[in-house]
Formats: structure tokens, sequence, C-alpha cells
């Protein structure tokens, strides 16, 4: 069996391939489709797949990331870490499945598979048997039976108990890696502070929020009820000052953007205060963490081209990349 050094060694090696902000850009600035495919076919992204328009440019997308989540399962030095990164695909899949056959009758297929099989999930939601998902899962899922409608509101809770859910596997999977559950912290009070000012009802969050974050009901509760400079006095010396001013300001796609670029960017600084730190998985998190924000950055460019966007506006929209 090969060690967490080889593992971390291997993904450290993998970091090489990943792409700069200076290869995203040149996607970008180029003139046509032919260009594209030969600067992908050097960056030996295009493996063969017949592109003939910038739509196609999406097979890359699905077969990066099944590459990437074929890695994670079977080249780990840890399986919780890699679970920790794919648990993201269980939870979509699960609340795809779960509203597709709730709300219509409705057998969706999965993209994608996670640590569990899309069969698994389908089993669980359409048939109640629950033997090889998680046991949190369950509990959401018997949760949202017990509330689903076709109204609105019902979806909304479907969608936030789910979330729920998934934000406590992952601080249980994250316990022993302080990195990663420094982030899911993070992630959860970033999520409960946008809800609180999107909502402005505490009756409300109290019982949608995610548990497991650093902000007191005290806090949230502020943040509900006060208005935007009692607010700013509140936390002017909180250390999400920045985020929650974000949050403030959050009126549009343009706004919630740069709400979300913030959030997404907390993990790679934390993760480039230790570019060189070679203890605890740390090469194998990093480049989990940037692979998957490759992905992310892909995705945006590849359909903005199909969709023929502004490039500056798909420059903006890009999130932070590894820088090598």
């Amino acid at each position: 069996m090969a060690s967490s050094v080889y593992f971390n060694a291997v993904a450290k090696a993998k970091e090489a391939t990943l792409l700069t902000e200076k290869d995203l850009f040149a996607i970008l600035d180029c003139k046509d489709l032919l260009s594209v495919k030969k600067l992908l076919s050097e960056k030996g992204l295009l493996l063969g797949e017949n592109i003939e328009r910038y739509l196609d440019l999406m097979k890359i997308v699905k077969n990066e990331k099944k590459a990437f989540y074929t890695f994670l399962k079977t080249n780990t030095p840890d399986m919780n870490i890699s679970k920790y990164f794919l648990i993201d695909v269980d939870y979509e899949n699960l609340q795809n499945v779960y509203l597709a056959w709730k709300l219509g009758g409705k057998r969706v297929e999965c993209d994608y598979e996670g640590i569990y099989s899309a069969e698994d999930i389908h089993r669980a939601v359409e048939k109640g048997e629950y033997g090889h998902i998680s046991t949190e899962m369950k509990l959401a899922i018997e949760f949202c039976d017990s509330i689903i409608s076709s109204d609105k509101k019902s979806t909304f809770l479907v969608n936030s108990a789910f979330k729920k859910s998934k934000a406590k596997e992952l601080l249980i999977l994250a316990k022993k890696q302080k990195e990663l559950k420094d982030v899911i912290v993070f992630k959860i009070d970033a999520d409960n502070i946008l809800l609180a000012r999107m909502l402005k009802d505490y009756s409300v969050i109290k019982d949608v929020k995610c548990d497991g974050g650093s902000l007191s009901d005290e806090m949230l509760k502020k943040l509900c009820e006060l208005d935007a400079p009692s607010i700013k006095r509140e936390f002017m010396f909180s250390e999400y000052r920045s985020l929650i001013e974000l949050a403030l300001n959050v009126q549009d796609m343009k706004s919630r953007l740069l709400f979300e670029q913030m959030v997404d960017s907390y993990f790679l600084n934390t993760l480039d205060e230790r570019k060189y730190d070679l203890s605890k998985n740390m090469p194998y998190i990093r480049y989990a963490v940037n692979k998957s924000t490759e992905l992310i950055n892909l995705k945006i460019i590849f359909e903005g081209l199909a969709s023929k966007l502004d490039t500056e506006k798909l420059k903006f929209e890009l999130r932070r990349v590894y820088a090598k």
C-alpha cells in the first residue's frame, strides 16, 4: 500500500499542470475556436475530443471533473480529506434527485458520482433504502419528507436542510485537519451572514441557518435587525468586517459575485501562506483546492464563450487562481 508521502508527492507534481491566470486570460483572448483548441491542446486539456463549436468545450470540463473525482477516490493519503472534496457532488446529486422525484415524479440522471453512487442516492430517495448513504443524508431526507410540498417556501426549506446536513458532514470530515475545519467554519459564517442580510428575519434564520459557525445567534440577530450604519459600527473590529460590508451591499449579480469571490479566496489565501509546507497532507489539499477552482473557472470561460459574452466581463467573474 502506498504511503501518504507518495500521494502527497503525486499531488505536488500535479500542481505543475494547473492553469495560471495568464493561461485563463490567454484562452479568453483567443480570436477564434481554432486558436482556443490549439492552446488547450498545448496544455493537455483537449483529450482528443471532437470540438466543433464553443459549447463542445464543456466536454473537456466533464472529462476533467471525472478524472479529478477518480483521483480523489483512488489516490488519497486520508479518505476523509477526499470525502471533504467529494461531498459537494453527493449533495448536489441528492438535492437534484430529491426535488425531481418528490415534486415531479421524474428520475433525473447524475452527471458525476462522489462518495456514493448515483444508484445509492436514487434508492434512498425513491425507496427509502438508506444503507449506502450517510446518516446525515438519511436524516435530511426524512426531514424533507415531512415538509415537502410544491410551494416555494417548501423548496427553500428542502434546499436549506440539505445545506445544513452537508455543513455538518464537512465539519465531521475536517475534524482532524485544522486547515479544512477553519475553511468550513468560515464558509458557514459567510452563508449565515448573507442569509441574515437577505431575509432580515431572525425567526426564519434560526431554523434554516447552518450550525457550526463561529457567529453567535445574538450576532446573527443583529445582522437581521440593525440598519447598515449600526451594523458597520457593531462589527467594526470583527474579523468578518470586510465580508459583512460586502453582504450589506449585495443588490445584484455583480455584488453577489464579489461576495462569493471573497469567500472562495479565503481558502486560497490560507494555502498561499503555506505554499511550501509539506506537512499534514498540505500538498494534497493544495492540489485539490486549486484543481476545484480551475474547474469552476473553465466552466465560466467555456459557457461564456459559447454565449458570446464579453471577455472582460468573464475575466472579472473568474475565481482567484493558483499562483505558481
